[in-house]
């Protein structure tokens, strides 16, 4: 049998707390290493007297790298958060995730708005075939208010926006109304029974069988491991999913009858039925609607009443004491519930740690424990000693510091363990040292004018910055890989190097390695969120958990309102303004440059004129205009003249001036007013298709007839739900001839009709050219409503008006990525392509994606549109927001 292999601790602290082995093993080297010039090795001999106090020393150290891990992370008084410093996040930070099924949205629901009793929700079945959409059917507390019930309303959509995935919307919200369940019928009890406890348990059972409500129950604690625990949204309690009630779709007499016959006291139940909304039901079974739940009416409404449920003690009728009951029915309701348990009780607190900071780092200097002939100790040696004496202590203290040195350091890196192990990105050290200041005459030894400046030697020689950056990026490696994370930044490296050329190699590999430990940082933030999508309810500028994730990755700065504002700002693009030409300039060296220039040498602005033939030249200049090698300055005639050179192209001359120190000047703001450019104008949009789905109802005209005849047309479009009331508005309006008036318009003459607020409802379809013509058909159209109200026929007609978006637009499970295709990263081949793969890894698996790069003038068009598009999808303008929502579908079409 293999028997399975794992790594040992104890072996390794045994030795390091062990000083016979120590001084064992020591000696064993001793032999190895200095051949036939040693002695006995006993007790007497020097380099035996040193050994054993080293010996001493390493299990010191033993002793203090073997504390709780705990002592050493929270060293007393110590204010790290190891948490975000160190990822070391509890269970409760790690498991959680943002809601992605229904029963997580439900979950949320219920956590968070007191008012909801129980929620349901359903993927809507489209006609347009749009997945991705949610019907919520809310069942809200009792006698609420309507401001409270639209306030309910209000926060669904906020808490579901805050928590919303990728590519699913809300429909419709549907707040559920009641259908009254009424018993009826004689109910016999035992004598020797209390009625209203017996009432009382009928009540309870049945309203347990019909309701809806979400009951708290105690969390079942065993045998479920921390991620089934903290599996799903975060919640202030949990909320099992057995616990989550499926709504009541039906009931069944013969079932309330059977709970009525088995409560305790109850001998016979005759007559028996029961009402819905005051109606009598025949059939067994009761259903209701998708927007209907059943609520059985109280007692006290049924006391005295026909319908009630007659309660009999032998053949005498038993009156109910209310009030006795009331307290017998909220005492079960009571015991039944469950309080409710929170989820912090599961936290794990972390205390201080038993030791300080000094505590753990202090090196105690062996040579304070060897015998004073030595002389090793402050006013050891007498003073009349010789000078070589005293040059032999002194050698001795310089060879024993090499060893003090290092085991002073191998404290020091005991009590930095937290700083190691950091994604913190204040420093990137990873070896830890410290001066061995308690060993005796310690300044006089290390021959530096001060101990802070040996302090810098030590930490200088202890690791160059290229080890430190490849030390910690390992360190960094480890710590997401915890997570199941990894991120390659190698290719940001280079692309940093591009935008800055004189950019040295490790600040590259800094900025590249600040990178990984923002990603570190953001480790659980970027967990949780993974698959939320952008909240566009929020006041407030919010991304989704793909483009957080995605700035991160690639390096790319917070989202902005604008990519091409800057540009706009501070830049003119000016097509034809001036004339270019090839001209021959004469250099005072007496050579002469083609280049191109400004055919009337107007250079007078402190502008830069670069000139570009095609958009290609523009996206060449955030390449190029970045390298002080493609600028060159040359004088002609008392000016100095400023060329730029590009792709092997001649030189266009850019700027002039009378001094070399102007030019050069205006190189470097140019130079960096390009990098900045570079980084400023780097963004990505993400736009979900199924948030440009059309949000109006199709809209429809109501045609009045006469004989087949049109004699009326409804004013304005309306969705099919207000078709019904419109008619019988009209027929009401109709009959009375104060509600019409005639509109006049070019000569022609139309008769309308009015509502009481003076709105126009409905309009003549006969224009005619005489007013008293027009006052005619209005008598006659009065007259026909009030006597054959019968023969007038309405009809729904599709309004012509309506808005057509496009079939082939895929409004299910797609997004599109909209980029700047100017910026000098976002022309680069590998970075599209870390870009493309980067989304692959981390959109959700069933979404599809497209990438789109726009240049600056599709980039404007597209943001202008979003923009807008953003502050009225914010207000809920449905007609104008559907005008915008085409316009994008449009524009992302036009991309392709």
């Amino acid at each position: 049998m293999i028997e399975p292999k794992f790594i040992k601790s104890d072996d390794d602290n045994k030795l390091s707390l062990n000083y016979d082995e120590l001084r064992a093993k020591g000696i064993t080297f001793i032999e190895k290493f200095s051949g036939n010039q040693w002695t006995d090795y006993n007790y007497h001999d020097p380099g035996i007297t040193i050994l054993e106090q080293v010996c001493y020393a390493i299990t010191d150290l033993g002793y203090r790298t073997n504390f709780s891990i705990e002592d050493i992370l929270q060293i007393r008084k110590g204010n790290s958060n190891l948490g975000h410093n160190n990822l070391l996040y509890g269970p409760e930070e790690v498991f959680p995730s943002s809601p992605s099924t229904i029963n997580d949205f439900r979950k949320v629901f219920l956590d968070q708005i007191p008012s909801i009793k129980n929620i349901w929700i359903k993927t809507l079945n489209n006609t347009q075939g749009i997945s991705g959409l949610f019907q919520i059917f809310v069942q809200l507390n009792d006698n609420l208010t309507e401001d409270q019930i639209s306030y309910s309303v209000n926060q669904i959509n906020k808490v579901f926006n805050e928590n919303r995935p990728l590519s699913t919307d809300i429909d419709k919200i549907t707040i559920l109304k009641k259908d009254i369940i009424e018993l009826s019928g004689k109910l016999t009890l035992d004598s020797f029974v209390v009625g209203e406890q017996v009432l009382a348990e009928i009540y309870f059972h049945i309203e347990k069988y019909f309701s809806n409500e979400h009951v708290e129950h105690k969390a079942e604690l065993t045998n479920k491991t921390l991620e089934q625990h903290f599996e799903g949204p975060k919640l202030s309690r949990p909320i099992p999913d057995k616990f989550l009630k499926n709504k009541t779709k039906e009931i069944f007499i013969s079932e309330v009858k059977e709970i009525i016959e088995n409560v305790e006291g109850v001998l016979s139940l005759e007559n028996f039925y029961v009402l819905k909304n005051n109606i009598k039901c025949y059939d067994n079974i009761i259903t209701f609607e998708e927007d209907k739940y059943p609520v059985l009416k109280p007692l006290n409404y049924q006391t005295g009443r026909e319908n009630s449920l007659s309660v009999f003690k032998a053949t005498k009728t038993y009156d109910i004491d209310l009030s006795i009951y009331n307290q017998i029915f909220e005492s079960l309701k009571i015991n039944n519930y469950h309080s409710k348990l929170r989820l912090s009780n599961y936290k794990k607190e972390l205390t201080n740690g038993k030791y300080s900071h000094q505590e753990i780092e202090e090196y105690f200097s062996i040579q304070r424990e060897l015998p004073s002939v030595y002389g090793l100790k402050e006013n050891e040696l007498p003073s009349n000693s010789s000078k070589k004496r005293k040059s032999q202590s002194n050698q001795l203290r310089g060879y024993l510091l090499l060893f003090e040195q290092v085991m002073a350091n191998h404290l020091s890196q005991l009590s930095h363990l937290k700083s190691l192990f950091s994604a913190n990105k204040d420093s990137i050290q990873t070896y830890f040292n410290q001066a061995p200041v308690d060993i005796p005459y310690f300044n006089d030894l290390i021959g530096f004018e001060s101990i802070e400046s040996y302090r810098d030697f030590v930490k200088n020689i202890s690791e160059s910055t290229l080890q430190k950056i490849n030390r910690k990026n390992q360190v960094i490696d480890h710590l997401i890989a915890r997570y199941g994370e990894s991120l390659e930044t190698s290719l940001l490296h280079k692309l940093l190097k591009l935008n800055e050329p004189e950019l040295c190699e490790e600040k590259a590999m800094i900025l590249a390695l600040e990178i990984k430990m923002k990603y570190a940082r953001s480790i659980i933030n970027l967990g949780y969120n993974r698959n939320k999508a952008q909240n566009y309810l929020s006041n407030k500028e919010t991304t989704s958990g793909l483009l957080d994730r995605l700035n991160i990755i690639l390096g790319l700065s917070e989202a902005k309102q604008s990519l091409t504002q800057e540009i706009y700002n501070s830049s003119k693009i000016e097509k034809g303004n001036k004339v270019w030409v090839e001209k021959t300039i004469k250099i005072d060296n007496k050579k002469s440059r083609k280049a191109i220039a400004i055919e009337d040498d107007n250079y007078s602005s402190e502008d830069f004129n670069f000139h570009c033939t095609n958009y290609k030249d523009y996206q060449e200049l955030f390449i190029n205009a970045i390298n002080r090698n493609q600028y060159e300055i040359v004088k002609s005639e008392g000016l100095f003249h400023v060329f730029f050179k590009a792709n092997n192209q001649l030189p266009v001359k850019v700027y002039a001036s009378n001094t070399r120190e102007k030019c050069e000047e205006k190189i470097d703001l140019a130079i960096n007013k390009f990098r900045h450019l570079n980084t400023n104008c780097e963004g990505i949009y993400v736009i979900e298709n199924i948030l440009l789905r059309p949000y109006l109802e199709e809209s429809y005209l109501v045609e009045v007839k006469n004989n087949s005849k049109v004699i009326l047309t409804s004013y304005y479009a309306e969705n099919k739900t207000e078709l019904e009331s419109l008619q019988t508005d009209l027929k009401i309006l109709g009959k009375d001839k104060t509600n019409y008036s005639i509109s006049s318009q070019e000569g022609k003459f139309q008769p309308v009709v009015y509502d009481v607020i003076n709105q126009p409802l409905f309009k003549s379809n006969t224009y005619f050219t005489d007013k008293e013509e027009a006052e005619k058909e209005i008598d006659q159209l009065v007259g026909l409503f009030k006597t054959s109200e019968d023969d007038i026929v309405f009809e729904a007609v599709k309004s012509s008006e309506e808005l057509k978006f496009p079939n082939d637009f895929n409004y299910s499970n797609q997004i599109n990525l909209v980029m700047p295709d100017w910026p000098l990263r976002f022309q680069h081949k590998e970075f599209r392509e870390l870009v493309e793969k980067s989304i692959k890894n981390y959109i959700p698996a069933h979404l599809s994606f497209n990438i789109f790069y726009l240049s600056v003038q599709q980039m404007h068009l597209f943001e202008n549109t979003y923009q807008d598009w953003k502050v009225l999808k914010l207000k809920n303008s449905s007609k104008e927001l559907a005008k915008l929502s085409l316009q994008l579908i449009q524009l992302l079409k036009s991309y392709r």
